[in-house]
């Protein structure tokens, strides 16, 4: 099992992996949603941006010297509530193959759910793809319901 204490905040000198990995979360999606649009700049560019934001995390897992994954999320002001509470976004989440099926992934989550009580949040959110039934997994062992639903018809 994965200890907690091997999570911490992402830095500039992370960056490289972070990238590596989000590009093959976007692999991984790309095969459900073939439009999905990548740019190598412009995701470096975005997470330089957010390890500086307050409002921010990105949180890498260490097994020894290795990164066994990443997790990404951020505060947003719910604005059509009373008193515009925050919920905290969970937008990405990745664990190398390697290090799958340890828990690395539940610590990941337990990070962000404790990062968002330290920001007050009423709420945490994620998307996730309907066909990704592993993930749906992961994160309703996490305890998120089913909330919202999004239906798409596609055009032509």
């Amino acid at each position: 099992m994965y200890k907690r204490q091997d999570i911490r905040l992402a830095n500039e000198s992370d960056l490289g992996k972070v990238l590596e990995f989000g590009r093959k979360l976007y692999e991984a999606e790309s095969l459900i949603e073939p439009k999905l649009k990548y740019s190598a700049d412009a995701s470096k560019s975005h997470y330089l941006n957010e390890m500086k934001n307050p409002r921010a995390f990105i949180a890498i897992a260490m097994q020894n010297e290795d990164m066994a994954g990443y997790i990404y999320g951020h505060l947003r002001t719910i604005e059509y509530f009373h008193k515009n509470p925050q919920e905290c976004i969970i937008e990405a989440i990745y664990i190398d193959e390697r290090f799958r099926s340890m828990g690395v992934a539940t610590s990941l989550i337990d990070f962000a759910l404790r990062w968002g009580t330290q920001h007050s949040v009423i709420r945490y959110k994620v998307g996730v793809y309907s066909k990704n039934d592993h993930s749906m997994k992961l994160f309703q062992k996490a305890g998120f319901e089913d909330y919202h639903r999004t239906l798409v018809k596609k055009n032509g």
